[in-house]
């Protein structure tokens, strides 16, 4: 019961909050968002944003493999999941990403 309160407070709060970033492979880290009734909020951008900070610390760059997500009823992004790479600047997968919808997922094509 008390644990429904803290989730209808934080839902009504608009906070953002990020999983801790885990390791899912090597170089490869997973990251889950959930952001609250904040309208100009995304989940996705949250993870992103924690992947862009995490990579940076070891001095590399973000970039996303998968990422899937919900909405609410009014259509906002409020939780993300995000399977991420951490690579350096000279990586080949380290390129301009060419993003298409799969059935509502965002999918990353490399050309």
């Amino acid at each position: 019961m008390k644990a429904m309160w803290i989730a209808t407070i934080l839902l009504l709060s608009g906070c953002k909050v990020s999983s801790p970033v885990t390791q899912a492979g090597k170089d490869t880290y997973l990251v889950s968002s959930h952001v609250g009734a904040c309208v100009s909020c995304s989940a996705a951008v949250q993870s992103l944003k924690t992947a862009n900070q995490f990579c940076a610390k070891e001095g590399k760059f973000a970039v996303m493999q998968t990422s899937t997500g919900a909405t609410n009823p009014f259509g906002y992004n409020v939780s993300n999941e995000m399977l991420f790479r951490c690579v350096t600047a000279d990586d080949p997968a380290y390129q301009h990403p060419t993003l298409r919808p799969d059935n509502g997922v965002s999918t990353i094509e490399n050309r």
